[in-house]
C-alpha cells in the first residue's frame, strides 16, 4: 500500500512537472537557463543538461541560405558536451565538420548506431559508443536507451529527476517500431520530441504522430523537424494539437533557443 501511494504521489509530481514545463516553453532565455533542461537548437537537435552532463542530440549545424530557423548554436560555441548522440546517417543529422569541432573542443563520446560509426570511425576511433536499438548508454544520472523508430532509431531518456523524454529522430513513418519498444520498456513518457511535417504534403508523418500519441499518450508533446527550409512549408500545427489534446496531453511549439526546465 506504502509503495502504491507512493507511486501515485511520484505520477503526480510528474504531471505537475510537465503542465509548468509546457507553461514556460519557449521562455526561458540562455542567461535564464536552469540548472537542468532540455534546450532546443533547431531542426532535430537538442541539449539535454544537468549542470554535469551535456547530451547534444543530433546537432546539426548547417547555416546555408536555403535554411529557414538558424541554429541557435554555432559548434565552436559548445565547451561542456559531455556526450553526442546519434539517431541516424541522414546529412541533417549528422554533421561530421560541426562533430569534429565539439571533439576538439571537449572530451565528449559519441554514441550512434553501427551504420553512423562506420562512417566516423576514421575521425573519432575510440571516442565511439555503440547505440543501436535496445542497447543504453549511461551518462551521468541520464540513461538513453535506443529504440527502434521506423528505418533508422529514436532515444528514450530517464532523467535525474525520474521523466522520461522521447525523442523520435526523423519524420514520415517513425512510429512503427518506436510505439512497441516504449510499450516494451514499460515506461510512461513524460515529454515527447516528435517529428512533423504538412500533413497535406506529407501524409504518414500525420498518422506516425496519430499513433504514437494515441497509443503511448505523452503527457507534453513538442513538434520539431518542421519549417527549417525555405522550400518546404512548416507543419500545420492545428492539424496536430487535437491529437495531443484528445489524450489529455499538452501541444507545445518551442521556439530555437527555448529551454524546457526538467524538475
Amino acid at each position: 500500500m506504502k509503495k502504491r501511494t507512493l507511486r501515485l504521489i511520484a505520477s503526480l509530481f510528474i504531471v505537475a512537472c510537465c503542465q509548468a514545463l509546457a507553461a514556460q516553453a519557449g521562455s526561458v532565455s540562455q542567461a535564464q537557463s536552469p540548472a537542468a533542461g532540455v534546450q532546443f537548437l533547431g531542426h532535430a537537435s537538442f541539449h539535454v543538461f544537468d549542470g554535469t552532463s551535456a547530451i547534444y542530440i543530433d546537432p546539426w549545424f548547417f547555416e546555408g541560405p536555403d535554411r529557414a530557423k538558424k541554429p541557435a548554436l554555432r559548434a565552436d560555441q559548445i565547451t561542456d558536451a559531455t556526450l553526442v548522440a546519434l539517431t541516424h546517417e541522414h546529412w541533417d543529422h549528422l554533421d561530421k565538420a560541426g562533430l569534429a569541432t565539439i571533439m576538439q573542443k571537449t572530451n565528449a563520446r559519441i554514441a550512434a548506431p553501427e551504420k553512423v560509426l562506420a562512417i566516423l570511425q576514421p575521425l573519432f576511433g575510440d571516442r565511439l559508443i555503440p547505440l543501436n536499438p535496445g542497447q543504453s548508454v549511461i551518462e551521468g544520472r541520464f540513461t538513453i536507451t535506443a529504440v527502434p523508430s521506423g528505418s533508422i532509431q529514436g532515444f528514450l531518456v530517464r532523467t535525474p529527476q525520474g521523466a522520461t523524454l522521447f525523442f523520435s529522430g526523423d519524420e514520415f513513418s517513425w512510429a512503427s517500431g518506436a510505439v512497441e519498444a516504449v510499450k516494451a520498456a514499460g515506461r510512461s513518457v513524460d515529454v515527447a520530441f516528435l517529428a512533423v511535417a504538412d500533413s497535406r504534403e506529407f501524409p504518414a508523418t500525420l498518422e506516425s504522430f496519430r499513433r504514437f500519441v494515441t497509443e503511448i499518450k505523452p503527457k507534453l508533446v513538442v513538434p520539431m523537424h518542421e519549417g527549417t527550409f525555405t522550400d518546404y512549408k512548416g507543419a500545420d500545427h492545428p492539424a496536430y494539437e487535437p491529437i495531443v489534446a484528445a489524450i489529455g496531453g499538452t501541444y507545445q511549439v518551442l521556439d530555437v533557443g527555448g529551454i524546457l526546465p526538467l524538475k
